[in-house]
Formats: C-alpha cells, sequence, structure tokens
C-alpha cells in the first residue's frame, strides 16, 4: 500500500490530481484510514491510472474516461468512443489547417506590400439608394452649423 504522496511520486502525476480522481470517482484509493483520512493505493491501481493517463493523452475528456473504464463498456462501444474522438480531431487539423493558409496568405500579401500600401482604395457594390444635397452660401461658421 501505499500513500497518496508516495503513489503520486511513483506515477509521476500530482497529489491534487489523485485527489481530484477521488472526488470525481475515476480512481478510488484502494483504502481509507478512518481516523487519519489518509488515501492509500495499491500497486494494482498503477495499471488504472496508466489507462487513464493514456485515455486523457488521447484528448478524451474525464467523464469519457470514466465511462470507457466502466465495468459495462463493450469493445464496440470503446472502438466508437476513439473513432468519434479521431473524427473530431481531424476537424479540428482541417479547421487549423485553413486558419495557416489564411494566415500565409495574409503574410503573402504584407511581403508583396499590398495590404500596407497608404489609402487602399476599396470598390465595393451598394444598393441604390436616394441622397439629397443642399448647396448654399453662408456668412459665418456659426450659420453653417445650424444646416
Amino acid at each position: 500500500m501505499f500513500k497518496v504522496g508516495e503513489f503520486a511520486h511513483l506515477a509521476q502525476v500530482s497529489k491534487r490530481m489523485l485527489r481530484y480522481y477521488d472526488e470525481i470517482g475515476l480512481l478510488k484509493p484502494s483504502h481509507i484510514d478512518p481516523l487519519s483520512g489518509y488515501r492509500f493505493y495499491s500497486a494494482g491501481q498503477m495499471s488504472q491510472l496508466n489507462r487513464i493517463l493514456a485515455l486523457k493523452e488521447l484528448g478524451l475528456s474525464l467523464d469519457q474516461i470514466r465511462r470507457a473504464l466502466g465495468d459495462n463498456v463493450s469493445t464496440e462501444e470503446m472502438q466508437g468512443m476513439l473513432l468519434l474522438k479521431k473524427a473530431e480531431i481531424e476537424q479540428q487539423l482541417r479547421a487549423e489547417t485553413e486558419r495557416i493558409r489564411k494566415i500565409e496568405l495574409r503574410l503573402k500579401l504584407i511581403r508583396n506590400d499590398e495590404s500596407n500600401a497608404p489609402l487602399n482604395v476599396v470598390i465595393k457594390q451598394l444598393p441604390a439608394l436616394s441622397v439629397l444635397s443642399l448647396c448654399m452660401t453662408v456668412d459665418t461658421f456659426d450659420h453653417a452649423v445650424s444646416f
């Protein structure tokens, strides 16, 4: 049996993480001393923690990991979860690749000095609108402000 600090050191995780995993029911200590409240972990729990860390590294949420490590999860369900995660990451990759493409385009424009040229003129098509014009000569600026 290992105290929480010893187990954390062996697993190269923080004590805080182990306490949090206990709190959310992801990795419960094998024994809690009723007098001191100390948590104790068994050597066998190291493999369970390693599975948690491996799934976390794949990008699964702690809730998904809890479901994946549940007793009733079939191989097909696990494959489904991982395939969904893969599709999600592929979509993120496509979005980030598009963002990189836009950045490269912007850099090219800057290098060609097209986007930084002073007084760039942008021509836009607008819908037709009515315009009213008033032309007159005023004696002072005060008269002009009143219009």
